[in-house]
């Protein structure tokens, strides 16, 4: 029996916009509710600025920028769920705006298909694979590629810069 394949991960499924998204819980910390994000001056466009998560500055990003998917309303999104990043023996805290959190789910590795290619919006090496669930499709971020190692520094250095 391939263990590999039967590997069994959980995940929080979360909508950005209307596309329902999922993320390894173990990348997350917390997800937060009605913080208040701080705006950094002359940052890249996907970084919405800046939090206080337990006594550390945490930069946080919107994911639907990050990702160039359509942005047909401008509202305000009210969660960030907070995730761990490792790059180059650093961690990294990094908030992902998303709209909505859906709910937390496990799934068999076998069970996760191949990621289609979307062509328009996403890059399909920032997915794992998809999801079929009784909502529906859940695309699985990985959530450590779709931050490149210049993000990632980006993000340690506006941390470090606000301390």
């Amino acid at each position: 029996m391939n263990h590999s394949s039967e590997q069994s991960n959980t995940y929080l499924s979360f909508y950005l916009g209307e596309e329902l998204f999922g993320a390894n819980v173990k990348h997350i910390l917390e997800v937060l509710k009605g913080e208040t994000i701080t705006e950094i001056p002359r940052s890249e466009e996907f970084i919405e600025g800046i939090i206080n998560f337990r006594g550390e500055i945490v930069t946080v990003i919107d994911f639907q920028k990050k990702l160039n998917m359509p942005i047909p309303n401008q509202q305000e999104k009210e969660i960030i769920i907070v995730v761990e990043l490792h790059s180059d023996e650093k961690t990294a805290l990094i908030g992902l705006l998303a709209d909505q959190v859906r709910k937390v789910f496990s799934m068999n590795n076998s069970e996760l298909k191949p990621v289609p290619e979307f062509g328009n919006y996403y890059n399909p090496e920032f997915l794992t694979g998809v999801a079929k669930t009784n909502d529906g499709l859940v695309m699985i971020l990985d959530v450590e590629k779709v931050l490149s190692e210049a993000d990632v520094q980006l993000i340690i250095e506006t941390n470090n810069q606000d301390k």
